[in-house]
């Protein structure tokens, strides 16, 4: 009998493996040096010197990429936090979940109930921040900057 891949696929159970590798954008172009076109992540280490030798790496689940993970107020960088600060005065919330991500940080700020239209001079305030993109869902207010 021939060799089917349908009935391989039956009787055998394929698992997919979690694989981590380095991944970066495009070096810079036009011969001067910038370091948000660095292929490394920048850090800060312990003694508080700046650590351009950490290669940016993704993890891949099963087929999937992770796109964002959740992290802590305090883990972000200090201009990054500042606005969440900033965004949280404007909206009269508190951030309830921070992520960062590939295409950068996504903020859900929980407003009370009844705050959840926006107002002129708030949305000229946020776009003054640095916003790229809102969304209102129920009592969250979505950022991403």
């Amino acid at each position: 009998m021939a060799f089917s891949i349908q009935d391989y696929l039956r009787d055998n159970k394929i698992k997919m493996g979690k694989i981590t590798k380095e991944v970066g954008n495009t070096p810079f172009k036009g011969g001067h040096n910038d370091i948000r076109k660095t292929n490394y992540e920048v850090k800060f280490n312990e003694n508080g010197k700046l650590d351009l030798y950490t290669h940016k790496k993704v993890t891949i689940n099963e087929g999937f990429i992770n796109e964002a993970s959740q992290v802590e107020l305090g883990e972000i960088p200090v201009a990054k936090a500042k606005q969440v600060l900033a965004f949280e005065k404007i909206l009269g919330g508190k951030h309830k979940e921070l992520f960062d991500g590939i295409h950068g940080f996504i903020v859900y700020i929980n407003v009370p109930m009844g705050k959840e239209r926006i107002e002129s001079n708030q949305l000229k305030k946020l776009l003054s921040t640095g916003i790229r993109w809102i969304e209102i869902d129920g009592s969250d207010i979505i950022l991403g900057f």
